[in-house]
């Protein structure tokens, strides 16, 4: 099984994230997680709501502005 990410980089979390990541990989080997970097505000603002209107979106996604995307949403509540 493979999860994609849509994250954005501030400074360092993105190594951390990775590093994490790695670890959780490697205790879970039948999952793989692809972290698609992008810039902020054409990744996350302009581009991320185009791709998932169009259903094409990642897994999980660093955002801010949840009101964006929030009809998207998969509430994990149930599970």
């Amino acid at each position: 099984m493979t999860l994609r990410i849509t994250w954005y980089d501030d400074g360092s979390e993105g190594a951390v994230l990775r590093e994490l990541l790695d670890r959780f990989e490697a205790e879970n080997p039948d999952i793989k997680v692809v972290v698609d970097t992008v810039p902020y505000s054409s990744g996350i603002l302009e581009t991320l709501p185009l791709q998932l209107e169009a259903g094409e979106g990642p897994d999980m996604a660093r955002v801010t502005q949840l009101g964006i995307i929030a009809k998207y949403m998969l509430d994990l509540r149930p599970y």
